[in-house]
């Protein structure tokens, strides 16, 4: 669990659900990402002996992530925030699926408010071999409600620091593509939106270059699809959901760019997206009237 500045009632909602997993023997480590307040003081009156606090100077969550990684003990991995809340058997669901194949298992979001109050729920079903899906985004699943067996963990390889976005997607896709995947009809996390959300407060053309440098690093291990129909896809998948996301800010021409350079790798998506992206700007047009 990396905590960088946390909301400290949040934060004790999370450490005492991670503490409460039933059915499995758990550790947690809780890694201080340099907070200028240490996370060990809103923690106070946990005497856990199963919660281990690291603290480091700032580096950002994969870096976090990279130092949980080294001092944790046990042979699968969770990956959970400090403003989350994870139900107490959803661990041990996770870990009875697990299989000689099988070294990433997952389960259902539920996305929340602010007051932790359900929005929607997140199920996906995507078994196997789902490394495709996730490069194309048909992986909708949330970090913190995938387990990882040790092995996979290590075989993808560290978390790439220089992400300051799209981390968790970069990590997945590369964690996916070292083992056979496994979907739980079971809640794994009740996931925390709110207005600090990295992902409501992250600057469209940042969000952008990352997810593209994700997609760059998936190339590049797979060279032999450079110039493929796969790539054209994943590229277009990346432009018409940034069109989406700057016609949903009223912002036309940039979202109409994308469109047109998603139009020449997926003509029907760039299609359909136009038509979403124009009922939008005429609502916004309407609403200014």
């Amino acid at each position: 669990m990396p905590a960088w500045r946390p909301d400290p009632r949040w934060l004790r909602e999370a450490v005492a659900s991670a503490l409460a997993q039933e059915g499995c023997a758990i550790e947690l480590v809780l890694v201080d990402d340099g907070s200028p307040e240490p996370v060990a003081d809103h923690l106070r009156d946990v005497a856990d002996p199963r919660l281990r606090l690291v603290r480091i100077e700032h580096g950002g969550v994969s870096r976090a992530r990279n130092v949980g990684i080294a001092a944790a003990r046990g042979e699968f991995l969770r990956f959970i925030d400090a403003d989350d809340v994870i139900p107490s058997r959803s661990t041990a669901a996770l870990l009875a699926a697990v299989s000689a194949s099988s070294g990433m298992t997952y389960g259902s979001t539920v996305m929340c408010d602010e007051a932790l109050q359900p929005v929607r729920t997140l199920q996906c079903g995507l078994e196997g071999d789902v490394e495709v899906p996730c490069l194309l985004g048909q992986l909708d699943i949330m970090l913190p409600a995938i387990l990882f067996e040790r092995r996979v963990v290590a075989a993808a390889g560290p978390w790439n620091e220089a992400l300051a976005l799209c981390e968790d997607y970069d990590f997945v896709l590369r964690a996916a593509a070292c083992t056979s995947v496994r979907a739980v009809d079971e809640v794994a996390i009740w996931y925390r939106r709110h207005g600090a959300s990295t992902t409501r407060t992250a600057d469209l053309a940042t969000a952008e270059a990352a997810w593209r440098a994700v997609i760059d690093g998936f190339f590049a291990r797979h060279p032999d699809l450079v110039g493929s129909s796969l790539q054209r896809r994943a590229e277009a998948v990346l432009l018409l959901d940034r069109a989406r996301a700057y016609a949903h800010l009223g912002q036309t021409r940039k979202a109409l760019s994308r469109l047109l350079s998603a139009a020449r790798r997926s003509p029907l998506g760039a299609a359909r997206t136009f038509a979403q992206v124009s009922l939008r700007a005429a609502s916004a047009r309407l609403k200014r009237r």
